[in-house]
């Protein structure tokens, strides 16, 4: 079992227990898929580490999912080879990244006036990844 594998099992998520009931082929690449959203995201949200760690780990990724170096995640192969395999774009790829690290901001308002602008941001950007992520979702499973 790959290590995109183990993250999808031990997510708990119900999205990630669907993924059972596809072919082998089209569940393990849904769940390297699947396992580098929980990845970046649990790193953007891990209080544990320092913010310049999480944003430094975070920029790993960028070039991971373009090419290969040493010390990167296991899976991170998988992912280059699921932007190959689908013809997918690494673009969607930063765009999850984009989002995640918007956790990353320490953000406090002194106004609700001054919510406004971030908000209207931050939702921005989580609608539009969660249409990319369905997009990539649909090229897996067509």
């Amino acid at each position: 079992m790959s290590n995109a594998e183990n993250i999808t099992r031990k997510s708990g998520s119900n999205l990630a227990f669907a993924f059972f009931c596809l072919p082998k082929e089209k569940r393990r690449d849904i769940s390297i898929f699947y396992a580098f959203c929980r990845h970046v995201d649990d790193i953007a949200d891990d209080p544990g580490l320092p913010t310049e760690e999480r944003r430094a780990r975070l920029e790993s990724w960028r070039s991971w999912i373009r090419r290969s170096s040493p010390g990167e995640p296991d899976f991170a192969g998988e992912i280059r080879e699921l932007i190959r395999k689908y013809s997918l774009k690494v673009l969607h790829f930063e765009d999850i990244l984009n989002g995640v690290e918007m956790d990353l901001q320490q953000v406090r308002f002194t106004t609700s006036a001054n919510t406004g602008g971030f908000l209207i941001e931050f939702v921005r950007r989580a609608v539009y990844v969660s249409s990319q992520a369905y997009r990539l979702n649909r090229n897996i499973l067509s």
